[in-house]
C-alpha cells in the first residue's frame, strides 16, 4: 500500500509540475512585444514596415503596423490580433488595413515554434504564409504574392529594435519615415470582427 501511495503521490506531483509550467497565450508571445522593424523584399521590389506591438491582457498581442509604399502596392497602416484559441487549441492571426483588406489566419503551431504553418481561413483563398522564430529578438515570414497577373515569392525579415516605452521619444521621427494610411474603415473593422465571431474566433 505503502508503495501504490508512494507511485500515486509521485504521478499526482508530476502533473501538478507539467500543468504549472505550461506556458500561457500570452508567455508564449511575449517576446513579440515591443517595436520591430521589418525588411520585405521580392522580385517586385522593396517595402519597409515598422510595427509597434503591444498585450492585450492575457490573451492577444495587439500588432499596430505601418508598411511603407513598394512593390506595386500603397503605403498603408494595418492592425493585427494574435492570440491562441484555447476550444479549438489552435493559434489565430486576425487583421483589417487602412485600404479594407481583412483575413483571418490559424496555426497549430505556437509563435515560439521554429517552424510555423500558417493557412488563411477567411476569405477562401486569402493564402498561407511560413513564419521561421530564429530568435526571440528576429524571425522572419515567407509567403507568395501576386499583383495583377505577377506572381512572386516575398520574404519579410523582422527585428524587435526597442521596447514601446524606449520608443516613445523617437515617435516624432519615426511619423515623419513611416506616415499612416487614411484610418482604417469602420466597414472593415466590423466585417473582420463580425467572420471571426462566426468562426468562433472571438468570444
Amino acid at each position: 500500500m505503502r508503495k501504490a501511495a508512494l507511485v500515486i503521490a509521485a504521478a499526482i506531483t508530476t502533473a501538478c509540475t507539467v500543468a504549472a509550467s505550461a506556458a500561457t497565450p500570452i508567455q508564449e508571445m511575449s517576446f513579440m512585444k515591443g517595436v520591430w522593424s521589418c525588411s520585405i523584399s521580392s522580385p517586385l521590389g522593396h517595402q519597409t514596415e515598422i510595427d509597434r506591438n503591444a498585450a492585450i491582457g492575457d490573451a492577444w498581442i495587439h500588432i499596430s503596423g505601418d508598411v511603407s509604399g513598394g512593390m506595386g502596392r500603397r503605403a498603408s497602416h494595418y492592425d493585427g490580433y494574435l492570440g491562441r484559441d484555447a476550444v479549438r487549441n489552435i493559434w489565430v492571426y486576425i487583421f483589417v488595413d487602412a485600404q479594407g483588406e481583412y483575413g483571418a489566419f490559424q496555426s497549430t503551431a505556437s509563435p515560439r515554434s521554429r517552424v510555423q504553418n500558417w493557412s488563411g481561413v477567411y476569405p477562401q483563398g486569402n493564402g498561407s504564409f511560413v513564419l521561421r522564430h530564429l530568435s526571440d529578438t528576429r524571425y522572419v515570414i515567407d509567403f507568395p504574392l501576386t499583383i495583377g497577373k505577377t506572381k512572386a515569392f516575398v520574404h519579410q525579415d523582422c527585428r524587435r529594435v526597442a521596447s514601446l516605452a524606449s520608443a516613445s521619444s523617437n515617435a516624432s521621427a519615426d511619423a515623419q519615415a513611416y506616415p499612416r494610411a487614411a484610418p482604417i474603415t469602420t466597414h472593415a473593422m466590423y466585417t473582420a470582427q463580425y467572420h471571426a465571431g462566426q468562426m468562433g474566433f472571438l468570444k
